[in-house]
Formats: structure tokens, sequence, C-alpha cells
């Protein structure tokens, strides 16, 4: 009978994509693992075991959902610090930003729809800063977009706290304004900010505060795409 336990389950997943990958031979891939057991944010999933497999895994993201629970985000991070893993973040406070549909801001008010708060995601990269600067381990912050997420990592690294952070294009080039349109390839996740912020992540990229450009593309057919603003649901 196959071994079908949830270790074994976990290190198999990891290890097949990186045998995908070396078939291919097109470039390096380097299988994330997740951070809890279907990303479901409410148990830690097997971080050890896809670590000691073959495809060695040390980055462990839950992807498009944040990691909102203190206590799991802790001790993931104490877990990977004893093989000097790394704790990818979504940033995104689930209760904040229920039935979001863009930035919270001037143009949703006149738009009426509902607003994603800076806040939401400035608040869990706070949090885990200083969850990380406790453990004394790694973190990564996934596709920050606000001013006040730049100024937090800022000082984060002037505090010797050891996080790196990345920023997507589009948040470096486009802002809320594009939503006025209803053109659904706006809806992203996090959602396009203001120009304020734009201009402050810009600054954060060439001062090194931002250490990496990454697409985070999450590709949708055209159906997915043609219908109601309010409908749309990316898969983030």
């Amino acid at each position: 009978m196959p071994n079908t336990s949830p270790v074994a389950d976990s290190a198999g997943v990891v290890e097949q994509e990186l045998a995908l990958g070396e078939a291919a031979g097109y470039a390096t891939v380097q299988p994330i693992g997740a951070v809890t057991v279907g990303q479901k944010g409410e148990r830690l999933a097997e971080l050890g075991a896809m670590a000691t497999s073959r495809a060695k895994v040390r980055v462990f993201s839950d992807d498009g959902f944040c990691v909102w629970d203190p206590l799991i985000m802790r001790r993931a991070l104490e877990y990977v610090k004893s093989f000097n893993g790394v704790i990818a973040q979504h940033a995104q406070d689930p209760r904040l930003t229920e039935g979001a549909q863009m930035n919270e801001g001037i143009v949703s008010a006149e738009l009426g729809l509902t607003g994603w708060p800076a806040v939401a995601e400035e608040s869990i990269i706070a949090r885990d800063v200083l969850l990380a600067e406790h453990v004394g381990s790694r973190l990564h912050v996934c596709h920050l977009s606000t001013a006040g997420s730049v100024d937090i990592i800022r000082w984060a690294k002037k505090r010797g706290i050891n996080v790196t952070a990345e920023v997507t294009p589009h948040h470096l080039l486009l802002t809320d304004e594009l939503v006025r349109g209803y053109d659904a390839r706006y809806k992203v996740n996090p959602p396009l900010r203001r120009e304020e912020d734009v201009l402050a992540v810009r600054e954060g990229l060439a001062d090194g505060t931002i250490d990496i450009v990454a697409t985070d593309h999450a590709p949708h057919p055209s159906e997915n795409k043609a219908c109601e603003w309010q409908q749309l649901r990316t898969e983030w």
C-alpha cells in the first residue's frame, strides 16, 4: 500500500515539481512550499519534510493567502530558522478586506466600490517584521504596494531585522485612477494604489529598501475577465 501520509504527500509534491522542471530543461525551477496545510491558515504544513526532500525547499508561502494567525506565523518562522529558510508573506488582513473591490480612497468613494485600506497590508507587515525580529528568523514580504509598507520595511532594515521585500511592475507604474473605466485588467491583488504610493515604492526600489521586482504573474482566461467588476474574482 502506498504511503499517503501528509508528510509523504507534501514532500512528494515538491519533488514532482522539481522533476518536471528538470525534465523541461528550460530554466531552474525551485519549488516553494506551503506554510499551512491546504493554505487554509489553520495548522503548519510539513515544512521539515519539504526541506529535507530532494527539492530542498527553503522558501515557504501560502501564496495569495495571508498567514493571518500570529501564533502560526511565529511557529513557522521558528521552524524555518533551523535550516535558514524563509517565510514569504502575502500581507492582507482578511477581516479588513472583506468584500474589497479596489484601493480605499477618493476613487473608491466616488465609484461606490468597497475599499481595500492600506492598513490591511501595513498592519500585517508591521506584525511580521516584529515577529521575525523576536524569533531571529527570515521574512520576505511579497508584492508590497503602499507608502506605509515601504516605510515599515525601511525601518525594519535599519533596525537590523532580516527582511526582504518585492514590488510588481504594475504597482510601480499604475494607479487606482485606471479603475474608473472598470477595465477588469486593473483588478489585481494587492489593488492598484494612489499616485503617492507609486512614487513611494519607486523610491523604495531605488534606495534598496525593496530588494526585487517580481511579476506575481497569475494568468486567467479571457472569459474570467469578461464580467462586471464586482463579479470578478481573480485567483491571486
